[in-house]
């Protein structure tokens, strides 16, 4: 599931474990800005010493990322951006991530990627389309 639902815990864990000298890298669908609007996320986990958040982009524009991820929340994908960018000011590593799938443009996500900065990863796929 999403661990930024448990935004409480997960600062708390990240300590801990930053602590013992464990690396920390959180994967999430981006929408705390969604979730938290009153909160600096991306700072708080900074604050507790994570070092790489891994967002799933999952699709090039809007209109793809309604389509395939069905958010509930209207806006998501550009609040998902905006969090992207959040990671980056407060000074971890970004990364982008998206599934090989025929209706996402796997080159433009890689630009998205870029122009924030981050790293990309293509995840595979093997269910059906």
């Amino acid at each position: 599931g999403e661990p930024l639902v448990r935004l409480d815990d997960v600062p708390e864990i990240t300590k801990w474990l930053v602590a013992r000298g464990m690396p920390v890298r959180l994967d999430t669908i981006g929408h705390a800005r969604l979730l938290y609007p009153e909160r600096k996320v991306a700072q708080e986990l900074a604050d507790a010493g994570m070092k790489i958040v891994s967002v799933s982009l999952n699709a090039h524009d809007e209109e793809t990322y309604n389509r395939l991820c069905a958010p509930k929340s209207r806006n998501a994908y550009s609040r998902m951006l905006e969090f992207a960018r959040d990671v980056s000011k407060a000074g971890m590593e970004l990364r982008f991530t998206v599934v090989n799938l025929p209706a996402v443009d796997i080159d433009r996500c890689r630009e998205i990627a870029k122009e924030y900065s981050g790293d990309f990863k293509v995840r595979g796929y093997s269910g059906q389309v």
